[in-house]
């Protein structure tokens, strides 16, 4: 059971939460301890992210003692953390790949973590699987948004440099599917991101992905709306029929069914 507050308190696998604020400039984390003794487990929490309605931390819903964070550092950058011990350590979270091949601010991210109940839903799809928006320390990306995953429940991260939109994953990661942020296509992958390949089928706004897995079947189902002609056209991506990692099934409504406002 999860109760929260979003921003002040957060109640998960038996454990209570809450955040302190000591000397209006240092944000604490703090649950109690077995003698219910108030017990500080961090104070660097980034109040900025407190003060413009993001959360400080959040608690992952499926694993126990799991809590990510955005804590200040001494040079004044702001860095994505995890702790795999109810909060008794922290360690930055690294991208994999990038210990020997960047500068160190491209290395250095902090993550955009949201107060609600859609946040963690989309957040925390399954057990083990993680993904967050965030923006990296570069000054020539500050203002750039990307996406990171991590498949075995926060221990290892890659970086998604292609901008997609409601990235669903399944399959245990083998599969990734979303909409072009630029171009408004579907784009899936079969190698966590690497590659990816594209249908061209131009969407408008879509309103919902819905993963329709089963032993023998990986299908996609894609709610899609034109606000300007009042349509939903509905679509099912169909991968378990494909020969190849290049093909694909495609199904669509014959009729969109039009509802007006």
């Amino acid at each position: 059971m999860i109760v929260h507050n979003y921003g002040t308190y957060f109640y998960a696998h038996g454990n209570f939460y809450f955040i302190v604020l000591k000397n209006n400039a240092t944000l604490c984390l703090c649950t109690f301890d077995t003698n219910d003794q108030l017990n500080e487990l961090v104070c660097e929490l980034s109040i900025d992210d407190w003060k413009n309605d993001r959360c400080p931390f959040v608690i992952d819903p499926y694993s126990p003692g799991v809590i990510y964070a955005n804590l200040n550092l001494k040079n004044g950058m702001t860095r994505a953390h995890i702790s795999f011990d109810n909060g008794q350590n922290f360690r930055p979270i690294e991208i994999e790949g990038h210990n020997t091949k960047c500068i160190l601010k491209n290395c250095v991210f902090e993550l955009e973590l949201r107060c609600s109940n859609d946040f963690l839903k989309n957040s925390f799809q399954k057990k083990s699987i993680v993904k967050f928006r965030g923006r990296d320390q570069n000054w020539k990306h500050h203002l750039r948004y990307d996406t990171f995953v991590s498949l075995n429940g926060g221990e290892t991260w890659k970086k998604i440099y292609l901008e997609i939109e409601r990235l669903t994953i399944a399959n245990n990661g083998g599969l990734f599917f979303g909409k072009g942020g630029f171009t408004g296509q579907i784009m899936y992958s079969f190698d966590q991101g690497i590659n990816w390949h594209n249908e061209r089928i131009v969407l408008n706004n879509i309103i919902g992905i819905i993963p329709i897995e089963t032993p023998k079947n990986q299908r996609f189902a894609v709610v899609d709306y034109n606000q300007g002609e009042f349509v939903y056209t509905f679509f099912i991506f169909d991968f378990s029929k494909a020969k190849s990692n290049f093909y694909l099934m495609i199904e669509n409504s014959p009729v969109s069914k039009r509802h007006t406002l």
